[in-house]
């Protein structure tokens, strides 16, 4: 089933791994990481985020280093309206030292955000 869910999951089809995947999850079964995270993100894909959320939650807690599992949970977090959150995740990703593309992509976030907050006080200045 796992083996199965992964070839599900490279091949585009998020449905078919969280079909593979969720059973073992909900009976406390699926404690391999990399299978947790196949489960998370297919999860996202489908936009079904507050189960993506708790998943990549506890991959978090279990590593917290790991800069595209809490770049998904802050992208998570933004979606679901949590702002402070997300920043605080983003943030956290950007103050690392590791030059990978997700931390790039977190300075994008982040710098996206201070673009907004000054744009908005400006439309509020002028308006």
């Amino acid at each position: 089933i796992k083996l199965a869910s992964k070839v599900f999951y490279l091949n585009e089809k998020p449905s078919d791994a969280i079909t593979a995947l969720l059973p073992l999850s909900e009976n406390d079964e699926l404690k391999d990481p990399h299978f947790l995270f196949i489960l998370a993100d297919s999860l996202f894909q489908k936009q079904r985020f507050d189960e993506s959320k708790a998943l990549f939650s506890l991959l978090v807690e279990k590593d917290n280093t790991n800069h595209q599992i809490i770049y998904r949970l802050a992208t998570i977090e933004k979606i679901l309206g949590n702002q402070n959150e997300a920043l605080k995740l983003f943030t956290n990703i950007v103050d690392s030292e590791d030059e990978s593309s997700w931390k790039k992509a977190a300075e994008k976030e982040l710098e996206f955000y201070n673009f907004n907050q000054e744009f908005d006080k400006i439309l509020n200045k002028n308006f």
